[in-house]
């Protein structure tokens, strides 16, 4: 009966142990994103050795613009690292993707749908936090109508952070 309640005992420290891990993770990457998300504001970026690229285009539906969309990427002057990607456009709601780079490695993504409707605005909100290409915890938020926009929110945000990580790279060879 004693070994039982020391196996019961090592276990139940186990799992306290992972969720204090998860618990600092978390709040760590949340600290990091309020320090890049002030450094993505600053009127300065060049002073403190930032740069931020921007591109944008339109949403074409059988040769008629419905929409637009902007990428807009903070990285340092050399653009050999970045530091956050953020993705925003649509057509009949905004869809707002924004994805955290620590060491050119995706640590934290967030996927917002806002309705430009008076009113409704927020329809969805998910934030995915990564550690070693794997996710640790998901937090989401939605309306009752958010389901009708499945095509935007049924994505891995995971792989879409990666993808347009890797598309800046081949665009910053190309330079």
């Amino acid at each position: 009966m004693r070994h039982f309640i020391y196996f019961i005992a090592t276990i139940c420290s186990t799992i306290s142990l992972f969720a204090q891990a998860d618990t600092s993770l978390i709040k760590d990457v949340n600290s990091y994103v309020k320090f890049i998300d002030s450094i993505n504001s600053s009127n300065n970026l060049k002073n403190i050795s930032y740069n931020r690229l921007i591109d944008d285009g339109e949403i074409e539906k059988n040769g008629k613009i419905v929409g637009g969309y902007g990428i807009y990427v903070l990285s340092n002057l050399k653009n050999d690292t970045v530091f956050r990607i953020e993705y925003n456009g649509g057509v009949n709601i905004t869809v707002n993707k924004t994805y955290y780079y620590k060491f050119n490695k995706l640590i934290f993504a967030r996927l917002q749908l806002i309705s430009s409707k008076k009113g409704i605005g927020k329809i969805y909100d998910k934030a995915e936090y990564y550690t070693e290409g794997k996710i640790v915890s998901t937090i989401v938020q939605k309306e009752k109508n958010s389901n009708r926009y499945s095509a935007q929110i049924n994505l891995s945000l995971f792989q879409d952070g990666m993808q347009l990580l890797d598309d800046f790279n081949k665009d910053k060879n190309r330079r």
